[in-house]
This record gives structure tokens, sequence and C-alpha cells, in this order.
């Protein structure tokens, strides 16, 4: 370590004359400096007698008389307990000054802002003591702790900064909370990604993300030998993970993600970009016993943007998602994800999936009402490159439908639109240029057909783009129709016409003609003859 005199929270560092106030010979005074592990706001301090570590560098010789300044370095020894115990006293120091920083209140040096007197943090160390698993003292009790806002750490714990200030998390709950929340002794022992109950995985991933956080990183890393954990990545699926608001690594996890933004932003759902100042000002709001109620301090509208962090991270396990009219959607195969959709009394809608990238692996599409009052139907072509889809025919009344994807693969990314069929029907002679861009999948048009009246639909590219062209015979007997119950043209490939006759239809009423883009993207054309 090294010490410039000056007294700051960093250190306590006191400089001294080697006869204090005197010049023996003329050539000038003879100064030293005295280091501690203590200052206003925690310390370092030996088992036993509850000493700080102090020191004493070199004696700088003759220092002219009328020196403005002189600086004097003061390394401690490697491998000597002073080296150790202001490793421990950096970890603190860090800490301190980060979240220091995250209370937005400048000049406040507290761990507590408005405190009239600042508590001290004690962190009892030495280079020789063992102790299982490094804690918190909450209290006094037994044998363990003598007092409360007390941390006892192992010898290792030296370099281990991170377990530093997961303990000082600890204490800044403690502190600012006036008490701990409630848990039972399955917290005693517990890991990152296990479960334990909602309160322990609180307070565990509150002190997790404070080391990580203090230290603008992703991994916890508690030691030199130790594999560090990524909290940052995992969400569903993650093996070794379990999920939940009782997962320590989850809440810390969702805390990380609700400060984070930019580049750490991950694909789907880490949208919180509080920044770690909000994070903090929503903890400081009330006393909270789990992560639910640590959400209570959110805004409004923040609380809407944790909700998918929180799901992100698997702690929710169920999320509705609104699916817009020919707006694509892209998400994660698998996951307890519910996209919905409203259907309007009187039209056809459609709802189709693709796995995206296309030559990714297979999604299937399951798709039926909210209030599950209708049979769910599944459309499976089996081809990872052909969408699937569900055409929902007219009904009397409005409705509301899920549309979930699923795969062999967790985490397949898919694509996933929905298009209500335009007003008028598409008539004889009367061709429709529709334009299906590169960022859609599916559009639909209707046709009013007779019993026994041949019709022919036709889709011709304008723009070299790959279409495949659906015609569905209304049923009035299901409320839905799968890809497999249509007449179909698929095999044109790009740039080709595709076209689908009804040469004898068996059945009146309005028909959908559904164009699926399979690549490319541009102008089609249209047409009934």
């Amino acid at each position: 370590m090294t010490g410039s005199g000056r007294p700051s929270p960093t250190t306590r560092a006191t400089t001294r004359c080697a006869s204090p106030g005197a010049d023996e010979d003329g050539t000038g005074q003879d100064v030293y400096i005295e280091v501690s592990s203590a200052n206003d706001y925690w310390e370092i301090v030996k088992p036993g007698d509850g000493t700080d570590y102090a020191v004493r560098s070199d004696v700088r010789q003759d220092v002219p008389r009328g020196s403005a300044l002189s600086v004097i370095d003061y390394e401690a020894a490697p491998g000597s307990p002073a080296e150790g115990a202001f490793r421990i006293f950096t970890a603190a120091h860090e800490t301190w000054k980060a979240y220091t920083g995250w209370l937005n209140q400048p000049g406040n040096e507290c761990w507590k802002p408005g405190e009239a007197s600042c508590r001290k943090v004690t962190v009892i160390w030495a280079p020789d003591r063992v102790v299982p698993l490094s804690y918190y003292c909450p209290a006094a009790y037994g044998t363990d702790c003598s007092k409360r806002f007390e941390i006892h750490l192992d010898a290792s714990v030296a370099l281990s900064k991170m377990t530093v200030a997961h303990e000082l998390g600890h204490f800044i709950m403690d502190y600012t909370y006036d008490g701990m929340p409630p848990y039972d002794a399955s917290c005693d022992e517990h890991y990152v990604k296990d479960e334990t109950t909602p309160a322990c995985a609180w307070t565990e991933g509150w002190a997790d993300w404070v080391a990580v956080q203090t230290y603008d990183d992703t991994h916890l890393r508690w030691g030199p030998t130790d594999p560090a954990i990524d909290i940052e990545s995992p969400t569903w699926f993650s093996e070794g993970w379990f999920d939940g608001t009782d997962v320590e690594g989850r809440v810390a996890g969702a805390l990380l993600d609700l400060a984070d933004s930019g580049p750490r932003d991950e694909k789907y759902w880490d949208v919180g970009g509080l920044g770690p100042a909000g994070v903090v000002a929503a903890f400081r709001k009330a006393p909270a016993d789990d992560i639910d109620q640590f959400l209570g301090g959110l805004s409004a509208q923040d609380k809407v943007l944790a909700e998918q962090v929180l799901f992100q991270n698997a702690i929710r396990n169920t999320r509705y998602e609104d699916l817009f009219d020919r707006k694509i959607a892209h998400w994660p195969s698998n996951e307890h994800l519910l996209p919905v959709f409203p259907t309007t009394a009187g039209k056809w809608s459609v709802v189709a999936t693709v796995a995206s990238p296309p030559n990714g692996a297979n999604v299937d599409l399951y798709t039926y009402p909210v209030d599950h009052a209708k049979v769910p139907l599944a459309s499976s072509d089996g081809t990872a490159s052909n969408a699937d889809f569900i055409a929902v025919q007219p009904a009397s009344d409005d409705d509301v439908y899920v549309a979930h994807a699923a795969s062999d693969v967790d985490y397949q990314e898919y694509a996933l639109e929905v298009a209500e069929a335009p007003d008028g029907d598409l008539q004889k002679g009367t061709p429709q240029e529709i334009t299906i861009g590169a960022d859609r999948l599916v559009e639909i048009r209707t046709a009013r057909i007779g019993q026994g009246e041949p019709a022919t639909f036709i889709a011709t590219p304008r723009d070299g783009q790959d279409v495949d062209l659906f015609v569905m015979t209304p049923n009035p007997s299901v409320w839905g129709l799968s890809r497999a119950k249509a007449s179909r043209s698929t095999g044109g490939g790009p740039g080709k016409a595709e076209r689908v006759s009804i040469s004898d239809p068996k059945v009146s009423g309005v028909y959908a003609v559904i164009v699926i883009r399979k690549s490319g993207a541009g102008n089609l054309l249209l047409t009934r003859t």
C-alpha cells in the first residue's frame, strides 16, 4: 500500500517527526508516517484484542526547513499481516467509494445519509484465522458475534476483494433498514445458483450485486482459485441454475440488469438502464424482505421495466407479450412466454412463426384463446424454413388468443407475426399490389367464393423474392385452421409465381388467402382469376 500522509477515508496516516519539532543539527527534520487500518467508517482489527493494524514507514532524513510537501511512500512487506489487512482495507474503500457515489448525494460520506454520527463497521481478520464461511453479524450472539455491525473474515479473504464487498453489502442493508430481513437456518450455507428462501435470496443477492457492481463486473470472483460465476448471462435453461425469487444469483442478476444499459444489455427483456444509483434509490425507499417488496420502491414506469428484467432472469415464471398487427416479433422458444393477439368479429386473422434464421432448429406453433374456452390448435410442418401458421376464422365476437412457439432446441429464436384481413375482398380482374418487407412474415386477404364456382389465386413476386401461397376454406365447425388444412403452392422458388386453384369449391363463404414471405422482400401482385 502507498500512503501520502493525507488523512482521509482511505487510511489513517499520521505524519510524524523522528524527534517532533526538533532540528538537531540544522539539516532539517527527520520525518516518517504511521499508517493504520482504521478510519471513521470502517476498521480492520485483530481477533482477541480488537486492535487495528498500525505500521510505520522508514524515516525520511533531513527534510529541509520550509518544505511545502514531502511525499513518503509506504508499502507493507509482501506476506506480512499489514499487507493482508491493507488489502482488505482497500477493498472496503472501493466498496465505500462506489456505494456513496450511488447514493447520489455529493459530500455525504456516510453509508447512510443524514446520520449525525455515522456507524463504523468492524472487520475482524488475521492472517492465520480460519473461518469456515466469512460472515456478517446483524446482532451480538454467542461466541460468533461480539456486537452488531461486525464482519468476520477467513485469512484467505485478503485475496478476495469481492468477498469483502459482499459482506459490506450485508452491513449496508442492516444499517439502511435498521435490521435484516427474517430468514431461517437454510441461509446459513447458501450457494449462488441454488434455492433457499425469498428473504435469503434477497439478502444474499443484494450483497452479491454490491460486490459485482462495485467492480463494474458481470461475474462473482470469490478468490484467485475459485471459478468465476457469471450472473449477467444466465436466463431460462441455464445449466446448473434454479429459477425463482428464492435464488440469490437470479436476484443479483436482476439487479445487475436493472442497473446496466448499452453494450451489456442482453437481447431479450434486459431493459433496465436505471444505473446503480437508481437501484440504490429504490433499495432505500423502505425496508424490503424480498425482491418483490424491493420493487415497491420503483416508479410505475420502472416497475414495467423491472417485470421484464425479472422474467429475463427466470424470477417471473410467466410473461404475456402483446402482438401487434403486422409487426413482427423475435423471441426465444420454450420460455414461459405467452404472446397474445386480439381478433375482430367478422374478420379472418392469421398468426405465423418460423425459426429465425430459417436454418435454425424447427419451431412449432400452438394457439388457443386466453380463456381456454376452445380446444388448442397446433401447426407443425417439421421443416425449420417452412413457417407454421394458424388462421383464426371470423367469429361473432372479438376474442384474444395466445400464440406459443416451441422447439426441440431451447432458446431457438423464432419470428412471430399476426395479421388481420383488411376490409374488402379480392375480386376477379382486380389485382392487389402488396408490399411485404424484410421485417415481415405473413400477409392475408379474403375472397368470397360460391359453391361450385372455380377460383384461382396467383401471387407474383415483383422483386425476385420467394413466397408461398395458401388458401383456407372456411369451416364453421372449428375456430381455426392450421397450415396443414390449406390448399397450397410452395415450390416456385425466388422470383417465381405461386398459383392455387380451387376447381370445385364445396363450401360457400369467405376464404382466406395467405402469403408467407420465405426470402427477399418487396412488392408482389395478388390476383384472382
